[in-house]
């Protein structure tokens, strides 16, 4: 039984590292893009000061994961300095990354086979 759960422990591992090693390259390419569209959602009198602001402070972030979740931050905090509503955009927003998740899963696999 602790031989199965030792192998099976290795296998998420295993599978943590090539998912991981997959949306790196990704991650990278994504960051600009949100802080680019948190951004544009602001008023233009305040655009690029928190352009300068947002994309100083992700960079200092360390790891790609870390600054992923900096600037999808940044969607929201755009929508609440700009005074608008959140839960719809939230929503689109979610409801898309749940299906980015779901096909970088789904490539993963597939290249594992």
């Amino acid at each position: 039984m602790e031989l199965i759960l030792i192998i099976v422990l290795g296998f998420l591992a295993l599978l943590g590292a090539v998912i991981s090693r997959l949306v790196t390259d990704e991650v990278k390419a994504w960051i600009p893009w949100i802080i680019d569209r948190a951004v544009s959602m602001l008023p233009k009198d305040r655009r690029e000061r928190f352009a300068e602001e947002w994309s100083s402070h992700v960079d200092e972030i360390p790891g790609d994961i870390g600054k992923l979740a900096a600037a999808l931050g940044f969607i929201v905090a755009s929508s609440v300095v700009a005074g608008t509503p959140v839960t719809t955009r939230k929503r689109i927003f979610d409801i898309a990354a749940g299906v980015a998740a779901l096909s970088v899963l789904l490539l993963s696999i597939g290249v594992q086979t």
